[in-house]
């Protein structure tokens, strides 16, 4: 989710991530590039019954 008023409104419409398989997913961590874009890093399982792997997203903020 996002926030553009400091955390006292959060906008959940945006995925950096969707795993249709199980929704454990966590502890993400993000960090911002030097070309503007941002590197999240998180864990999430591939398949059912699977073990947790450590994934990564790339991703950029826009105005649309």
């Amino acid at each position: 989710m996002f926030s553009v008023d400091h955390g006292k409104t959060w906008d959940p419409g945006y995925d950096i991530y969707v795993n249709r398989v199980n929704s454990d997913l966590g502890y993400p961590s993000s960090v911002e590039l030097d070309d503007g874009s941002i590197l999240t890093v998180f864990y999430a399982h591939l398949g059912e019954n699977e073990p947790a792997v450590i994934m990564q997203q790339k991703w950029r903020f826009t105005n649309e």
